[in-house]
């Protein structure tokens, strides 16, 4: 069964044993934070993943601990704000 944890990222047992990922995609939310993380920049991301996100999906994290994003669980939410501030 399909959970939304979000406008775009579900968690589904069927799918990626069940890791967050985009909706409509196999793509894992925490390696599209990892490349964010990275300092990767978003035209770069996009092209990594051939499109299958788009940047609207995926807000700046390091405003996170500012301005938390509904569409992020709050456990990515802590440790991107950790990650930002360190």
């Amino acid at each position: 069964m399909q959970h939304a944890l979000g406008r775009y990222i579900v968690a589904d047992p069927a799918i990626c044993h069940g890791q967050p990922t985009f909706r409509g995609t196999r793509i894992f939310v925490s390696d599209v934070l990892d490349d964010v993380a990275r300092g990767m920049a978003w035209e770069a991301i996009i092209e990594r993943w051939h499109g299958s996100i788009k940047k609207r999906r995926s807000p700046k994290p390091c405003d996170w601990h500012e301005k938390p994003c509904s569409i992020i669980p709050n456990d990515f939410l802590s440790q991107l704000a950790d990650e930002c501030a360190g």
